[in-house]
């Protein structure tokens, strides 16, 4: 074997290329995930979205430097979500590349290892950090570029900080790293504001790497380093108006109790950094019975003998199990300790407190792999070490499946979190805003039945929520200018001024709820206050499609196809905004022009729906109808024959059909297809209705008959219907009467 400088370095380099390419293949598929949860406030509808100029504001804003990164990629590329998660993908890469180059550093400079040694460790470590399937969160989901950007920030500024501590590097070198660790430090707070634990991550790599001689003495740190950066970030706190309302807001709701509490979700957490499986976007942890009891008491005693661990091996060259410890705990602290949160556990959270775990596998991995006395063992260590990590990567590879859209990910979320009623509503949501309204009906239906209070509280509280909303924006307009004139009163009114912020921030929810309840009114034939509830909501958000859509739809209803088409108009106008309703937007174009008879522009706008692959039952639903009133009754039948999901799209296709073999005079095949749509669809009551006539006209079981007009009479109220039913009953009996 060659054992060459030059040739392990160049070997080196094709293995760090080679756990790369495999982490981009990995998350390949995330390239087809859409926007989710936070990304449509974050980016879709945040005001600042097209500021790529804010990254030089002064004084610091609130996450400046994310919604910096927001701004380049939507000047770039608008909002197709390829970009963004290219951005996110190559922020992971370059994050596992500087972790590399930090244990290689802290490996080979500061403690004396020999370069293939601390190649190895930091490759071993960098493979796992990279294919992790806990990191799917950060990457895959848009808004976890928050973990993904301030973690690399972090992990560079720790980088710099090893690097500005060497003995053996020169003067200029370490002034150098010095101000670059000022620099990402500052950086990775204007990310995330988590990030203040920067120098307690600094003290902990301090206490734990640098205590030989390979390193500067720490008293020179003190002065120059850990002195200075406190002082940089209580600077940036004081004379920032946003982030020093955020503290004062963490401040005022800190609550010592729940350091006790949050031990059964940090234990759940640990666990994940070893056997990431069940990996859910909302985590459920109940009250009663995971974060009390025996689980709480057992977690307790878990950490206890952790923590004792973790110290009894502070003194091992190196302590890597006491620096992952702590560093996790340490790195959490702002989220899971003494600070009350709607979510126990965010995925994305857990990124960087990964990475001492992370290298601390790759330690263990390599004194297996170096222990000389078992040999034999190194090639079932080095499968071992491969199959984690092909684990790992197919785990990854399938989690990313997930983010496809809002309905995957909030069907895997409840799948995984049955008790979570809210997850109801943000499925039902989903489906809504995807064209689905009775797959969104059922899971309010759903909701209804598993937590009353709340699917009221969404249903029936609007107009005091929009109320309550116009209230705090008359008051956030006159605080703005009280603010305006006075800057120094910032300090006074800026929990306030945040408050309310957040509110009007938080009329998107609204705006959604509005247009969840106009297409309730519009299912239920109630058009009018349908038409009342897509124009608050248009009044809500201005700028954006969805209500001029539904305005259109609920037009064509009525008949009012100039006013649906002008409403088609404003939407496309806007469609820049929601690149994901233009589907939506060629199909209803389509049923507007079939309306009006216009065939061939109908087809052509159809056909466009077809193309995005969306949703392609409705587009072959109605592309038959165009096809039957073109009188090409074997053209409908082939398009709706390729209709195949949701049910009730499927058992309209077969009526359809049904209704063609009818008129063909194929009855065997006409009564074959009315029962399969009543399969489907038990209530369709045209369907029970055509196949009891069949019946009957044709010698057919007359019980049969009589069972499916008598279940239409259970179901309507429609006077019409009743008599025609009646009549049809009344032969029945007469001829059994002659009988």
């Amino acid at each position: 074997m060659n054992n060459d400088p030059g040739s392990l370095h160049i070997r080196n380099w094709f293995t760090l290329l080679f756990f790369l390419l495999a982490a981009g293949f990995v998350y390949q598929n995330s390239f087809e995930g859409s926007f989710h949860s936070d990304d449509y406030s974050s980016i879709q509808y945040h005001s600042e979205i097209e500021q790529p100029g804010l990254f030089w504001r002064f004084p610091p804003h609130y996450r400046q430097w994310l919604t910096t990164s927001y701004a380049l990629n939507f000047a770039q590329g608008g909002l197709d979500p390829f970009g963004y998660h290219a951005v996110n993908l190559a922020l992971h890469l370059l994050t596992t590349c500087m972790l590399i180059a930090l244990i290689r550093l802290t490996l080979k400079e500061g403690s004396g290892w020999t370069a293939q040694k601390s190649y190895r460790v930091a490759l071993i470590s960098g493979a796992l950090f990279a294919l992790h399937p806990v990191h799917t969160e950060t990457v895959t989901y848009i808004s976890g570029r928050s973990s993904g950007m301030s973690s690399l920030l972090y992990i560079s500024a720790l980088y710099f900080f090893a690097t500005s501590q060497l003995k053996s590097n020169r003067y200029v070198k370490k002034v150098l790293a010095i101000f670059m660790v000022f620099l990402t430090g500052m950086g990775a707070l204007l990310t995330k504001e988590t990030c203040l634990t920067l120098p307690l991550g600094l003290l902990l790599f301090d206490f734990c790497f640098m205590q030989n001689n390979y390193w500067m003495p720490r008293s020179n740190r003190w002065k120059f380093l850990y002195g200075p950066l406190a002082a940089g970030s209580v600077i940036i706190i004081l004379i920032s108006p946003t982030f020093s309302t955020q503290v004062s807001i963490w401040l005022n709701r800190i609550q010592w109790n729940l350091i006790l509490d949050q031990l059964p979700v940090l234990t759940y957490a640990f666990k994940l950094m070893f056997l990431p499986v069940n990996l859910t976007f909302d985590y459920d942890f109940p009250r009663n019975t995971f974060l009390s009891g025996f689980f709480k008491n057992l977690a307790i005693l878990f950490w206890a003998l952790i923590l004792f661990a973790a110290w009894k091996f502070r003194k091992q060259s190196p302590p890597v199990f006491t620096f992952a410890v702590f560093w996790f705990l340490i790195i959490l602290s702002p989220t899971n300790s003494i600070l009350p949160r709607m979510d126990l556990l965010s995925e994305r959270n857990l990124y960087l407190p990964s990475i001492g775990f992370c290298w601390w596998w790759g330690m263990l991995f390599n004194s297996l792999l170096e222990k000389k006395s078992s040999f034999r063992l190194v090639p079932v260590v080095a499968s071992a070490l491969a199959i984690v990590c092909l684990c790992y990567g197919l785990l990854t590879y399938q989690r990313n499946r997930v983010y496809l859209n809002d309905i995957t990910l909030w069907q895997d979320t409840l799948t995984k979190s049955p008790n979570k009623s809210e997850v109801h509503y943000y499925l039902a949501m989903a489906h809504y805003l995807a064209g689905d309204p009775a797959a969104s009906r059922l899971e309010i239906t759903r909701l209804s039945k598993k937590d009353p209070s709340l699917a009221k509280k969404i249903t029936a509280s609007v107009e005091e929520s929009q109320k309550q909303l116009e209230s705090y924006l008359k008051l956030l307009e006159n605080l703005k200018q009280v603010v305006q004139s006075d800057p120094g009163q910032f300090k006074m009114y800026g929990q306030v001024y945040r408050e309310l912020a957040g509110l009007y921030r938080n009329s998107a929810p609204l705006y959604f709820t509005r247009l969840f309840m106009g297409a309730q009114l519009a299912n239920k034939g109630r058009l009018q206050p349908a038409e009342v509830e897509f124009r608050k909501a248009l009044t809500a958000r201005p700028h954006l499609p969805h209500a001029h859509l539904d305005l259109a739809a609920l037009f064509l209803r009525r008949g009012e196809t100039e006013q649906a088409f002008n409403e088609m108009e404003r939407a496309k106008d806007k469609m820049d905004l929601s690149p994901d309703l233009v589907p939506r937007w060629h199909l209803t174009h389509s049923r507007i022009f079939f309306s009006q008879r216009q065939f061939e522009e109908a087809k052509r706008e159809v056909r466009q729906f077809l193309k995005t692959g969306s949703k392609n039952s409705e587009g072959y639903l109605l592309l038959g109808d165009i096809e039957m009133a073109q009188g090409h009754p074997d053209k409908a039948i082939a398009h709706w024959q390729l209709v195949t999901t949701p049910k009730l799209i499927k058992a309209e296709a077969l009526f359809k059909t049904s209704m063609v073999h009818i008129q063909q005079n194929r009855i065997a095949e006409a009564q074959t297809e009315l029962k399969k749509t009543l399969q489907l669809s038990p209530s369709n009551l045209a369907a029970r209705f055509n196949l009891a006539k069949l019946i009957l006209e044709h010698g057919g079981d007359k019980n049969l008959a009589r069972h499916h007009l008598e279940t239409i009479l259970k179901s309507t109220s429609d006077q019409n219907k009743i008599k025609m039913v009646e009549l049809l009953l009344s032969q029945i009996s007469g001829e059994y009467a002659l009988n």
